[in-house]
């Protein structure tokens, strides 16, 4: 059987887009063998890899503020620890460990130690994904052993080539496309954000080209803890995506990659 693999960007609350990514991919009956993820996008790569429905992934993430995710701490170096987060995950049902994961799913953080990227694919869940996530100055970094571990982002946000060997086609997903119209720069964070965004925008051309099918989001004025517009961002990801998917559909049946079997299941539900 032909595997194919999906890659999920990082991107602030734009990642939030990959739920309706994957309500297409689903809804279109295209398969997922292997995910790759970086940052937001590893933490619904998880949720989906665990089995969890797109509802009840959608549901749960709008129900999310930034203080429902930040909880402020004093720290040596950074802002806020992962409490709430952790709470988020057992809410949600992402399990703790990989291996309780029905989809094998790599994560990609940065190894600030070392200054590179690096990727898990066993152990403990939770802390991986709080390790990719962790953006300087708005959580602090995550120590596994004597090594300091950051947001993934940083140095990978679009880890394709990573899962290339074990897929015969790799579909990359990127919530950072640079031609959408880029928010004002109204507080530190949204400056911080952007400048990472910048820094990392090198590593993410050669992967994209490693890649069999980009799919593109492009958002106007979404600042990365826009919190209160993450169903703006799921149902964007959704509607202005579908078109492209069905493209993609076409192209794996031509490949005999799938099968045309219509749409999916009936228990899903329209996004709105």
């Amino acid at each position: 059987m032909k595997k194919i693999g999906l890659v999920l960007s990082g991107g602030g609350v734009r990642g939030f887009a990959h739920i309706g990514i994957l309500y297409n991919l689903q809804w279109l009956n295209i398969p997922v063998n292997i995910i790759s993820a970086t940052s937001i996008g590893a933490v619904i790569a998880a949720a989906y890899s665990a089995g969890i429905t797109i509802d009840k992934i959608k549901n749960a993430a709008e129900m999310l503020s930034i203080f429902k995710v930040i909880n402020p701490v004093i720290p040596y170096y950074g802002l806020s620890g992962f409490k709430k987060v952790r709470e988020w995950f057992n809410k949600i049902g992402i399990p703790r460990d990989f291996k309780d994961l029905k989809i094998p799913l790599v994560v990609c953080v940065t190894n600030l130690s070392e200054r590179k990227p690096e990727y898990f694919n066993n152990g403990d869940l939770w802390e991986v994904l709080c390790a990719s996530i962790a953006m300087p100055g708005l959580f602090y970094p995550v120590k596994f052993g004597n090594k300091i571990y950051v947001d993934g982002g940083i140095t990978m946000n679009l880890p394709v080539s990573i899962i290339k060997g074990e897929s015969d086609f790799v579909i990359a997903v990127d919530v950072n496309y640079s031609g959408r119209k880029y928010p004002d720069l109204e507080n530190t964070y949204q400056i911080i954000y952007e400048s990472l965004t910048l820094m990392v925008s090198r590593n993410t051309v050669y992967e994209r080209e490693s890649a069999d099918f980009i799919v593109d989001v492009s958002f106007e004025g979404i600042g990365f803890l826009d919190f209160k517009k993450i169903n703006q961002v799921i149902i964007s990801g959704y509607k202005d995506t579908y078109a492209k998917i069905k493209e993609l559909k076409k192209i794996l049946e031509e490949k005999s990659y799938v099968q045309d079997r219509g749409l999916g299941p009936l228990f899903i539900s329209p996004l709105s």
